[in-house]
């Protein structure tokens, strides 16, 4: 199947909406394109190029990076986030059994005590 200019801007288009929303992982944008658009590999390479080359895609890292700190500061654990990084396609980080750990159990604790967490 060729893509014409047309299907690309289609796609496109509904790639920059998706990302006004929030930042995107690669795989992520790539999953929710094939479930909404009939989208091949070599367009969606060619399309993740023009989205960096336009400056709105997010730096995978420093997207892992904000995920991981706001996941922290929500009460998850090494384990849960190291988990949702793999499933969002994100670079693996290496996570320790530290202060930060402790701090972010608690707080999940205390959430799920409270009713705040379902």
């Amino acid at each position: 199947m060729t893509t014409t200019t047309n299907d690309f801007e289609k796609i496109k288009e509904c790639a920059l909406r998706l990302l006004a929303r929030r930042d995107h992982s690669a795989l992520e944008l790539k999953l929710k394109l094939k479930q909404k658009l009939k989208i091949d590999s070599k367009v969606f390479d060619e399309l993740l190029e023009h989205l960096k080359n336009l400056g709105v895609m997010a730096k995978e890292d420093d997207l892992a990076g904000r995920w991981i700190a706001e996941w922290r500061k929500s009460g998850r654990g090494r384990h849960w986030i190291s988990g949702k990084l793999r499933t969002k396609g994100l670079p693996q980080v290496d996570l320790h059994d530290d202060e930060e750990e402790k701090e972010a159990a608690m707080t999940f604790l205390e959430k799920k005590l409270r009713g705040g967490l379902h």
